[in-house]
């Protein structure tokens, strides 16, 4: 029946008219009002359920459960879902026809009942929410949904079901199967006032939600968007060498001239472009847009230093000009190993209190003509030593050993603190090792990134996801981590205690490993809000596997053509 938590007269009431009854709360069970439809059997085989029984969930994709509320305006309320959960399941919840992930952890039995949830946008009147699979597996058993705030359950009821309860009782083996690893939070959470999500089990690590969730939206966002969108050190926003001549440079040496030159430049690279000799970084001058041509230009041997042309300070000096205002778009980066004796051959590197640099839509190849050499590259895209307002966005990087970093030392807390703040969205992390990325002392917003890792690589099982090092602040949202691995660190067991960490519960993490785990060292929930920086649109975790792979990495752009 429908719980409503008011007094037993108006639940009488409620329960003898099936008329929507505002509550502070509502919970919805079997063949009550707003309980819509099912696909599966009403079952108590299983002990600890409340009301007439659980949804055993047919198995079978797009499989689920349909409900229906109302609201009388329009806002944020908080859902969630009693469960029990053999496997460890994901599946879409689907919201007035906009879709959303949710995963089901494992529970410890079928009698062992847990609550997830998230936050959703309800709009005044009646709202369709509908709980379904989106893979071959069931769900999990689900018991009942509840919905927190001024709320009522819909007219509907009586759900139809080719099964009736206790006559139709699927076995307890039939439900959630454990043959793909699939969550989007660890199996012990608890309850907070923004992701509605609790558990029954002992809590080692707890799950959270943005308490401001963004939009959620089906179609590809390239414009900036992030850290380097925000004003900040006497700079509006990122534009790179807008306000300059647009010049193309198609050798080594054209390359270097507008690069490292004092005026602005929006710099077309033109084909393939190697220096001379061996690796040469080049020291890029503030106010560059340095943006690929079509889908073929190449730098080989050749990496990028936003950061000036000497060594850093170790006080950032606010009377300094330093380098800003950089745009690195476009570009295929391959072979970058240094030969020389202290090699730091990175692809990118943003550091020495540079601020204001958008790395977006490049690929990133870990190649060199033999494996020692490959042993001499470094990063990929790497921030470090006080850089600042940075987005790394739409990237492929393949099969990187180091691939991204921020801060470099556990003791460089006077360059780095307060500084560092980074965004990485919609990358693709294609058979790559560790640092996705490793994080020193500063605020990381990690959304819409897609991680896949089937082995295939040279050497390249997954190491873990990110690494949350001292003081340091990670906020992963709707990312999707595809990976075949006996064990996965989503936050690496190197992390600091210490460190702030929010995982929100519309990440899904799948294994494809039926005896893989998946772990949280650090997640408090305590990170910092992105939207209070910047407004962002996040895309359906269940895109990404299609949507990044499909435009991320160059060539994908239509500049310049």
């Amino acid at each position: 029946m429908c719980h409503l938590r008011l007094s037993a007269a108006v639940l009488a009431l409620a329960s003898a008219s099936f008329m929507p009854v505002v509550s502070a709360d509502v919970t919805i069970q079997e063949n009550a009002p707003g309980f819509c439809s099912y696909d599966g059997v009403i079952s108590t085989a299983n002990n600890g359920y409340t009301g007439a029984g659980y949804v055993d969930i047919d198995n079978s994709g797009g499989m689920g459960i349909s409900y229906e509320v109302s609201v009388p305006a329009s806002g944020s309320y908080a859902v969630s879902f009693r469960y029990a959960n053999v496997g460890s399941t994901s599946a879409a919840l689907v919201v007035n026809g906009s879709s959303g992930s949710l995963s089901f952890p494992r529970t410890t039995s079928l009698s062992a009942w847990n609550s997830v949830g998230k936050t959703v946008n309800l709009h005044a009147g009646i709202n369709q929410l509908r709980l379904r699979a989106t893979g071959s597996q069931a769900i999990a058993n689900i018991d009942a949904m509840t919905v927190l705030g001024n709320v009522s359950a819909g007219t509907c009821g009586g759900a139809a079901s080719p099964s009736s309860v206790a006559s139709s009782v699927a076995p307890p083996s039939s439900s959630s199967s454990a043959g793909q690893s699939s969550s989007s939070m660890p199996a012990s959470s608890s309850l907070s006032s923004s992701s509605v999500v609790s558990s029954s089990v002992p809590a080692s690590s707890t799950s959270s939600s943005s308490s401001s969730t963004p939009p959620i939206g089906e179609v590809p966002d390239f414009s900036m968007i992030g850290f380097a969108t925000v004003p900040a050190l006497g700079v509006p926003t990122t534009t790179g060498g807008a306000a300059g001549q647009e010049v193309t440079v198609t050798t080594f040496e054209q390359l270097q001239q507008y690069v490292t030159a004092s005026e602005p430049y929006v710099i077309r690279v033109q084909g393939m472009i190697q220096p001379p000799d061996q690796y040469v970084k080049l020291n890029v001058a503030s106010n560059k847009s340095i943006i690929g041509v079509g889908d073929d230009a190449h730098l080989r041997l050749i990496g990028f230093r936003v950061g000036g042309t000497s060594g850093c300070s170790d006080v950032y000096n606010p009377a300094n000009e330093y380098v800003s205002n950089v745009i690195i778009r476009n570009l295929t980066f391959s072979d970058v190993y240094d030969t020389g004796s202290n090699p730091d051959a990175d692809a990118v590197t943003i550091e020495c209190f540079s601020h204001h640099v958008w790395v977006d839509h490049n690929t990133f190849l870990y190649s060199a003509p033999s494996s020692s050499l490959m042993n001499r590259i470094d990063g990929a895209v790497d921030v470090k030593r006080g850089a600042d307002w940075v987005t790394v966005s739409w990237n492929h990087f393949y099969q990187y050993n180091k691939t991204m970093l921020v801060g470099h030392v556990d003791s460089n807390a006077i360059q780095d603190a307060g500084r560092l703040h980074v965004t990485y969205h919609h990358n693709y992390f294609e058979n790559t090792h560790q640092r996705h990325p490793r994080v020193r002392f500063g605020k990381t917003h990690l959304f819409n990134n897609y991680v896949f890792n089937d082995r295939s690589g040279p050497n390249r099982q997954i190491s873990y996801i990110a690494l949350a090092g001292p003081q340091s602040e990670l906020y992963l949202e709707a990312n999707n981590i595809q990976v075949d691995s006996g064990e996965l660190y989503v936050i690496s067991e190197d992390s600091d205690a210490n460190a702030k960490v929010t995982f929100t519960n519309d990440n899904l993490v799948q294994l494809t490993n039926p005896n893989a785990e998946w772990i949280l060292e650090v997640n408090n929930g305590l990170a910092f809000e992105p939207s209070e920086f910047y407004e962002y649109t996040i895309n359906s975790v269940d895109l990404l596997s299609t949507l990044v792979p499909q435009h991320a990495g160059a060539g994908n752009l239509a500049l310049f053509e």
